[in-house]
């Protein structure tokens, strides 16, 4: 049996969500709903699954226990143990990410992952890379970093590194990527720029 519950957000497109899920329990006098077992919420951008939901009617928050899966309806999609949304502003965060972008094939593998805004992310003790990410197997090269916050077209890496394998070949301890430009293959060297 399936029960379903509708709630209203007030983010554009996010304005209308159904969750679908095995048992639902609401507390009225703090207008909480509580979905469990085999938990499917689809909005107009999102279908999301989990094993549990929490979501809080006046705070407009959700609060979801896994394992979670996030799908867009561009092909990308972002795993995790535990994700809290708020859907009012749109910020959220992910425990144990697996984020996959579609559109250049990338993979990042993070303790935490951050949106902070519409257009600002972080993640923490991030592996990035474009091979595949299994949890027992290292991936053939990726870039490794404490911290890597994207907003405006760019990436900038806190102590990071570039790994083959098992062995690290260089570290910095900041790194700043465009996110605009089109990738191109091959293995460019770094060239050193001095401002003003």
């Amino acid at each position: 049996m399936v029960f379903c519950l509708f709630i209203l957000g007030e983010s554009p497109g996010f304005c209308f969500w159904k969750i679908e899920a095995l048992r639902f329990t609401i507390y009225h006098d703090r207008r909480v709903a509580v979905a469990q077992g085999q938990v499917v919420i689809t909005g107009e951008d999102l279908t999301i699954f989990a094993s549990r939901a929490r979501y809080e009617m006046e705070t407009k928050r959700l609060w979801l226990s896994g394992p979670v899966k996030i799908l867009t309806p561009h092909g990308d999609w972002l795993k995790g143990r535990a994700a809290f949304m708020d859907l009012r502003s749109g910020e959220g965060w992910v425990d144990g990410a697996l984020l996959f972008i579609r559109k250049n094939k990338v993979r990042v593998r993070a303790q935490r992952l951050e949106r902070i805004s519409e257009d600002r992310y972080v993640a923490y003790q991030a592996v990035i890379t474009t091979c595949e990410i299994d949890c027992q197997k290292v991936p053939p090269w990726s870039f490794r970093a404490r911290k890597v916050v994207i907003s405006e077209g760019y990436a900038r890496a806190h102590w990071v590194s570039f790994w083959v394998k098992n062995l690290p070949l260089a570290a910095s301890p900041y790194l700043t990527l465009s996110a605009k430009r089109r990738r191109k293959s091959g293995f460019f060297f770094p060239r050193v720029v001095t401002g003003s």
